[in-house]
């Protein structure tokens, strides 16, 4: 088991609103949270940090960071220009965001092939709007409500993991402590075993208290 710390993501109120819409959509309601050591591979990956209003819109909306690194990828083997990050497509083109220029808001553009800069530039408050779908239309009175209430509850927020020990079993190596777990697309544990330290699918071992799975 884990105790959690969490650092609050700062983000405009524009943006705030935005989330709480699109989350109201597509009917998520578990908490607007990232941990911090997918946050750090992402940022490892890209060689960028990533700015807090797009890190809201993934806690938000449960997206997967390791979606951002691919998209990045294949937004420069397209030719998109280093110092952005690529984070969704639609209909052919990139929507990116330059890393670390700014807190609260943040302006972001669609690219595509043959682009040299990023083009139809706006907040990302106004993204989120235009992704999700909430462009026109006036909320009803049940819907203002549950905007006011969501607004009054939301955060969003990168929580840090603090595990107590934690001991796994593979059916190979044994019984082993995990030392991190790693998130780059693929959920994997560092384990110390006694024959050393090793990187393993989760998949490929159980908790202590769980029945042992067979070998391959």
């Amino acid at each position: 088991m884990s105790r959690r710390r969490a650092h609050l993501l700062t983000i405009s109120s524009d943006l705030a609103e935005a989330l709480v819409l699109a989350r109201m959509k597509v009917g998520v309601h578990v908490e607007a949270e990232v941990f911090d050591d997918e946050v750090a591979w992402l940022e490892s990956s890209l060689g960028l940090k990533v700015p807090e209003p797009l890190l809201a819109w993934v806690a938000a909306l449960r997206r997967d960071l390791a979606d951002l690194a691919r998209l990045t990828d294949e937004a420069q083997d397209m030719g998109m220009v280093s110092g952005y990050i690529a984070f969704a497509r639609t209909e052919g083109a990139f929507w990116c965001a330059r890393g670390g220029k700014r807190r609260g808001d943040l302006e972001v553009g669609r690219w595509g092939p043959g682009d040299e800069e990023p083009t139809e530039e706006c907040a990302m408050g106004r993204f989120v709007r235009r992704f999700h779908g909430l462009v026109g239309g006036a909320l009803s009175d049940a819907e203002r409500e549950e905007l006011r209430e969501g607004l009054a509850d939301f955060r969003a927020v990168v929580r840090k993991r603090v595990q107590e020990p934690r001991h796994v079993v593979h059916p190979k190596f044994g019984r082993g402590l995990v030392i991190r777990e790693i998130h780059d697309g693929n959920h994997k544990l560092e384990i110390e075993f006694d024959s050393g330290r090793r990187t393993i699918l989760a998949r490929f071992v159980t908790e202590e208290d769980q029945p042992r799975p067979r070998a391959a």
